[in-house]
């Protein structure tokens, strides 16, 4: 189209240890002469990248379940956790049956939730499955208590679409999934069939 002006940025090379090779610059095209004129091309200049500080020694938690939870050693979540545990301010919605609100594990870490199971219900699980993925996601660490989450600084939204049985309507699933875009989850979880 005619005046258009069209960005792109191309991404840097990496060699095997993860640092960056070179850095290309962004390249601005701008089409002004109508349609078959040729792009011009010039360079914007972008700042030079910071590179993420090196991981701090993470010791390890003092959760008594902690040695008994063998993917977090897997995924090498320690190393991960000297760059931090996450953010409060980031919240994940567990779309499932709901959270233990008052899960000692949990104390502090939910936020206000969501539930289409019953007329005026809270989110309280009635089932047990959504409590359990939202400690592997969010449980606090160093409480010396049950387990620790991957991300045990982010907010966990309890959002209720299945009851005891673990069943849940699409339309229910459908209307949680809305509610917790709407309450500000950035981070959705359905583990759900």
């Amino acid at each position: 189209s005619p005046g258009m002006t069209y960005y792109w940025r191309v991404r840097p090379r990496i060699q095997g240890d993860g640092t960056p090779l070179n850095w290309s610059p962004t390249w601005v095209f701008s089409v002004a002469g109508g349609e078959g004129a040729a792009p011009s091309a010039t360079t914007v200049p972008t700042a030079t990248p910071t590179p993420a500080p090196p991981p701090v020694a993470f010791k390890a938690p003092n959760d008594p379940y902690y040695s008994s939870q063998w993917s977090l050693a897997k995924m090498n979540a320690q190393t991960a956790w000297g760059l931090g545990g996450g953010s409060p301010s980031m919240v994940v919605a567990v779309v499932d049956s709901g959270v233990d609100l008052g899960h000692p594990d949990l104390e502090g870490q939910l936020v206000p939730g969501f539930s289409c199971v019953g007329e005026g219900s809270s989110p309280q699980d009635d089932n047990g499955h959504g409590t359990h993925v939202a400690g592997t996601i969010a449980a606090r660490v160093n409480d010396g208590i049950g387990v620790v989450g991957v991300a045990w600084g982010v907010r966990i939204m309890p959002v209720k679409v299945m009851d005891s049985s673990g069943s849940g309507a699409a339309s229910c699933i459908a209307s949680g999934i809305r509610a917790a875009v709407d309450g500000g989850a950035k981070i959705l979880n359905l583990s759900l069939g």
